[in-house]
């Protein structure tokens, strides 16, 4: 038998007195209690435990702590490539700078050499044989030739811009053939001729019994001794080292040769020292040749 509604016990939900809130609005569901409610926020990371909220415990670390570095922390590497950066980059600028300069100044130093060595040309000196003698002049049976040389070189320096110096000379006499030397000399003096100016170099030289020419050198000056003129024919040459300076720092440098040929030599009848005599003809001084070495 079916009960009307009426008859049904009702069921109200009642809030406490001292929770309720009159601006809270109700809710038809009971309410739960604090330790039922979940906690809001994230969850827990998942793979490492939480740590242990109680701290450290009891017992102490069982080794002594490291002792500090001595020469505290090490760079920040970003600050200490930066550094090295700029140094190079210094010293790349540097380097760039110093290199540009040599090349600038030895492009320039050549550009200046090229320029007076095109503008100067530098002029061969002029040798003249002002004199030439011989005395003491004797062979004896044997072909041993005895005799002193002399002679007298002008040197005339033709440049107007230019020094002229002349360290060495070697000085040989000759007969006919300059394959063959009578005598030789080395002249130790240097000589020193300014702009256009002119030096005489005097040669002294002599043939003794240690230094023989060849034997026939010596019988061919014999037959022309022997003969109704008792004139000789001799050659003079010389090996010249020579220096162009023009400043400290421009110099060039030369080895030449100079021949004077043809060399009459007209003696006298023989004394008791020997065959003495001097060049035929006029007093002329007579140029002589100069040939590259």
């Amino acid at each position: 038998m079916a009960s009307s509604a009426d008859d049904q016990p009702k069921i109200e939900l009642v809030r406490p007195a001292a929770s309720r809130d009159p601006a809270a609005p109700t809710s038809p569901h009971p309410a739960l209690s604090t330790d039922e409610q979940p906690a809001l926020g994230y969850p827990p990371v998942i793979g490492y435990p939480p740590g242990d909220p109680r701290g450290p415990g009891p017992y102490a670390y069982p080794y002594p702590a490291p002792a500090p570095p001595i020469h505290g922390p090490y760079p920040d590497p970003g600050t200490s490539y930066g550094q090295r950066q700029v140094e190079w980059r210094r010293l790349s600028r540097f380097t760039r700078g110093a290199l540009l300069a040599i090349s600038i100044f030895v492009v320039l130093l050549l550009s200046a050499t090229i320029i007076i060595q095109m503008a100067l040309h530098p002029r061969m000196p002029n040798f003249l044989l002002s004199g030439f003698s011989v005395s003491h002049l004797s062979i004896s049976n044997d072909s041993v030739l005895l005799a002193n040389w002399e002679a007298n070189v002008v040197v005339e320096n033709r440049n107007s811009h230019i020094r002229l110096e002349l360290p060495l000379v070697w000085s040989f006499i000759y007969h006919r053939d300059p394959q063959r030397y009578l005598s030789l000399m080395k002249y130790n003096e240097p000589l020193t001729l300014g702009k256009k100016s002119r030096r005489v170099i005097d040669l002294k030289m002599m043939t003794s019994a240690s230094e023989q020419p060849d034997t026939r050198v010596v019988n061919a000056v014999r037959n022309e001794l022997d003969s109704s003129n008792k004139k000789v024919n001799f050659s003079l040459a010389m090996e010249v080292a020579m220096k162009f300076k023009y400043s400290w720092w421009w110099k060039k440098g030369a080895t030449m040769m100079v021949y004077c040929g043809d060399l009459v030599v007209e003696f006298d009848v023989e004394s008791g020292f020997g065959f003495s005599g001097s060049l035929a003809g006029n007093d002329k001084p007579r140029k002589c040749l100069l040939l590259s070495n």
